[in-house]
Order: structure tokens, then sequence, then C-alpha cells
């Protein structure tokens, strides 16, 4: 089962959400370089996030907790980040218990799909010291190591002397409205969802696009995943095709597409518009019984 992609792509969406710099960063068309410091070593080999490195702090909203998240790129596609609830300065302990989790991911591999601290074989897997955070200058620094596992293939990775200093970071008041042009709306269980915020962002680093809407809070959002290449026609979201994927994250739960279509009607690469219409089952990993049916999705929005 691919467990661990949906990991990396759920805690994605919701980075990406927050913040317009973060599309930039992801883009094609930027060529970005990393504020701060953020450095590790994976299996003993140094690795630093060269292209990019930001953080951000979510408000509680809809019974989720406060979350920190903080993700680092480097130029040879390798993401290592951390999702937690947030108790400000403080050191998390990594287990599979708990709303911390560390995630890797190396898109140069055959299998772009992802590992995480939940599911090590070595319990609790790791520690993430959240050491200060600069209000004045909106930076955190801290450190971190853990054991990233991969359950479909039994691979794992050691990640230890990581080190992140002076890395930037945004707040949910940041995330902006929907620009005039983009539209996202969609049904959930029925009910109309007008999204606050519309973001979509070209992930060079997985070959996809994101498309999500996002309430004013940041307690719910709805996501879609495809390739960046693709091409009007009729795909089936499925999760765990690892794909053309649908997201849903309310509050404390995060559930994935297990059925359902999504459909290109429109997918301009000059102008870097994309248009479609979808619906989809989404369930909770493990608890098949927690279920939301979105239906009448469209989307119409330009991409960085």
């Amino acid at each position: 089962m691919k467990r661990f992609f949906p990991v990396l792509l759920i805690s994605l969406f919701s980075l990406v959400a927050c913040q317009r710099e973060v599309d930039d960063l992801f883009s094609e068309t930027e060529s970005a370089t990393a504020s701060g410091s953020f450095t590790a070593k994976i299996d003993g080999v140094p690795w630093t996030a060269d292209r990019v490195a930001y953080a951000h702090f979510s408000d509680a909203a809809n019974g989720a907790p406060a979350l920190f998240s903080i993700f680092g790129l480097s130029i040879d596609k390798k993401i290592v980040g951390f999702v937690t609830a947030d108790s400000g300065v403080h050191v998390y302990t990594l287990t599979d218990n708990s709303l911390s989790s560390g995630v890797f991911q190396d898109s140069s591999l055959p299998d772009v799909n992802s590992f995480a601290s939940l599911g090590a074989p070595v319990q609790p897997s790791g520690v993430f010291n959240l050491r200060t955070i600069d209000t004045t200058k909106k930076t955190v620094s801290g450190t971190f190591s853990f054991i990233a596992y991969r359950d479909l293939d039994n691979q794992q990775r050691t990640i230890t002397d990581g080190v992140f200093t002076d890395i930037p970071y945004t707040k949910d008041a940041d995330l902006p409205a929907a620009a005039a042009n983009d539209t996202f709306a969609v049904k959930i269980d029925g009910t109309a969802f007008a999204p606050y915020g519309i973001n979509a962002t070209n992930m060079t680093v997985t070959n996809s696009i994101m498309v999500q809407g996002r309430s004013q809070t940041g307690g719910k959002t709805v996501g879609l995943s495809f390739p960046n290449d693709i091409v009007p026609g009729t795909y089936t979201l499925d999760l765990f095709g690892g794909t053309h994927i649908g997201v849903y994250l309310d509050g404390t739960t995060s559930l994935s597409s297990t059925s359902g279509s999504l459909k290109i009607l429109e997918h301009n690469k000059n102008s870097k518009r994309v248009r479609g219409q979808f619906s989809f089952k989404a369930e909770a990993l493990g608890t098949p019984a927690t279920a939301v049916q979105l239906t009448d999705g469209y989307f119409s929005v330009t991409y960085p």
C-alpha cells in the first residue's frame, strides 16, 4: 500500500495553501534559493535544502489543533519536513501515536512515494526540537533526527544531524483571498463549499499540478493533484494509483480519494490555465467508515 506518499502530499497541501511564496519556489518559472540554513545527513551523506526552506504556523480550526509545518527542498529533488501540533518552542517526540511526524521524499528515485517517521520499525522514531521563534524577524531555528520508513517496500532512511537556522515562517493571517480570475467550487456531503483562498501550483519536484480551495481559517481544504502535462480527458481519482488524487482536510481529519473522477476541460500550457470538473469519495486511511462525498466540483485557475 502506498501509505506515505499521501502523508507528504497532504502535508504539502497544508503548507502550500498558506503562502504564495511557496508557489513561486516550486514553480517552473522561478529560480529560487533557500533562505536561512537547513541541513542534515541522509544515511550519513550530507544534504542541504539549497532550493527552498519555509515554515508555517496554522491556527486551530474545526477541531484541529494549531499546527507547525516546515519543509526543505534541495536542487537534487529531496524533501525533508515536519508537521507537528504546535506547542511553540518545544522538543517534539516523533511516534506513531502523536500529531508530530517527519517526512522524506526523494523524487529522483524511480518510485517517488514518500517515507515518514510514522510506521518506522523503531519507536519513538526521532525528535524534532524547535529551539527558537524570532517573532521580529519571523524566523525559526532548531534541530532534528528521525528514521523515515516506507512500508510498501520496507525501505528506510536514517536522517541525522539535522539543523535549521533562521528559516522564514508565515501564519494563517497571511493567506491571500482568491484572485478575481480564479474559481473553485464543490459540494461536501451536499453542502456548498466556497473557499476563501484558491491556489494552483506547478510542483516540478513531483511533476504535478496542485489545485486547492481553502477556508479562511485554514481548517478546511479541498485539493487535487494531477500530472503537469495533463491533457483534456477523464481520469480516475485514486489515491493508491498515485497519479490523480483528491484530498479533503477538515480539522484533525485527513481524507483521500478512493474513487471518483477528474475531467480536464482545458489545459493551456502557454497561458498556464487549467479548467476541470471533479467528484470523489474521500476516506481516512485505515478508517474506511470515515468517508465524505465531494460532488459537483469545478475549478478554473492559473498556476505560476
